[in-house]
């Protein structure tokens, strides 16, 4: 080869170069606008968070994509918002998006506005309407008072397809994301969805035991309706459905122990005291019942004037608290919280004995009688380690 073609050669190969890495870099682009917005994302569509800091800018946002599992390279996404001119669009803020979108339609959740801002609330399990009140109030969700109204509106109830007085019973405990200033109804929606989602099934596969309790509703009723006359035992009446019953049940049992093990006894006890024919009381005789009715109705009851704590004969003989299962027979007029799905299945299947009285062991469980006499000497024993011959034992069951 002469050295003129040499040269020539020599002057080609940079031309050849510039010329391959302009392909390159056109290939490269056109994948990232034609091929890239619309490859589907590593997931399998769980929602995530991408949260935007102010001033970020594009390459923030592709790193908290690839954090969150929604992209699979930073460079990429990044690359792809500024060419496609999604990165002047982004907003600052959380963005809920799925982690198999497309990168263009998390570019387009990107450039909306973020989420409003939210609290995490948790809701105890048998807490009441008031407690959770307060907390939906404090974490600035619902003012207090709108909700508890909301809770007690008829339409609403009605909307919703719950039988009794108020939303009590059927606010599911749970921890929600929940955003500031909802209206009243929306919470209560939620939450009582919720509790729909959760205890339908299990109302659907024990059908045959709602429909025993439903029964014993309708039998309670007929037998108390003769008794109803001096003390407000009106509600007492009632012949509520099986569900209603079950939750009412549930309340129960759910504030009278938190050992899971003990429920299906609660249980037990409290419909032998509705149903065993030789238990012509019919009366439940649970304390919390007494403090709900003080609670929720303390302008009703003379002895709720100073509250409810501790609790004395004088709260327990006032039959103007109309959740005083010491003195009205049957059923409450509704539920006293929100019970768990355990408290629930404990009143679906409660433990086949015949106990009929139970009182604290104090060692945190209850010691269980069938006869009046065992109760009594296990009431004698919990007194006495309580230190004395009353030791500030409350009233127990079947006093």
């Amino acid at each position: 080869m002469s050295p003129a073609a040499r040269r020539r050669r020599t002057r080609a190969w940079p031309i050849i170069t510039l010329g391959s890495i302009a392909v390159v870099g056109a290939a490269a682009v056109g994948h990232l606008l034609v091929v890239y917005p619309d490859t589907p994302g590593p997931g399998a569509g769980r929602e995530v968070i991408i949260e935007v800091p102010w001033g970020g800018g594009a390459r923030a946002a592709a790193r908290q994509a690839v954090a969150a599992g929604a992209v699979r390279d930073e460079l990429r996404f990044t690359a792809y918002l500024r060419l496609c001119g999604a990165a002047r669009r982004i907003k600052a803020g959380r963005h809920m998006v799925r982690d198999d979108w497309s990168p263009a339609r998390i570019a387009r959740a990107l450039a909306g506005p973020g989420m409003p801002e939210q609290a995490r609330v948790t809701i105890r399990e048998g807490w009441t309407i008031f407690d959770i009140a307060g907390e939906l109030d404090r974490k600035g969700v619902v003012q207090r008072a709108a909700f508890l109204e909301a809770a007690r509106s008829p339409a609403l109830l009605a909307h919703l397809g719950i039988e009794g007085e108020s939303a009590e019973g059927y606010l599911f405990p749970e921890t929600y994301l929940m955003e500031l200033d909802t209206a009243p109804s929306e919470v209560i929606e939620r939450l009582v969805g919720t509790f729909r989602r959760r205890a339908g099934p299990l109302f659907v596969a024990h059908a045959d035991e709602v429909r025993e309790l439903e029964r014993t509703a309708e039998a309670l009723a007929r037998e108390l309706s003769s008794l109803a006359s001096t003390t407000d035992a009106g509600p007492a009446v009632r012949s509520p459905g099986g569900a209603h019953v079950a939750v009412i049940l549930a309340s129960m049992v759910e504030a009278e122990t938190a050992r899971l093990d003990e429920r299906p006894l609660v249980a037990a006890v409290l419909l032998n005291r509705l149903r065993a024919p030789g238990f012509t009381w019919r009366k439940l005789q649970i304390d919390p019942t007494v403090r709900y009715g003080c609670e929720a109705e303390p302008e009703r009851a003379p002895s709720c004037r100073d509250g409810a704590s501790p609790l004395t004969s004088r709260h327990l003989d006032d039959g103007r608290n109309r959740f005083n299962t010491y003195v009205h027979p049957g059923l409450p007029p509704g539920p006293i919280g929100n019970p768990s799905i355990s408290a629930i299945e404990a009143v679906l299947t409660p433990a086949p004995a015949d106990f009929l009285y139970f009182v604290a062991d104090g060692s945190g469980g209850h010691v269980f009688s069938s006869t009046l006499p065992e109760h009594n000497a296990a009431v004698a024993r919990y007194r006495a380690l309580q230190g004395g011959p009353d030791g500030g034992a409350p009233a127990p069951a079947g006093r």
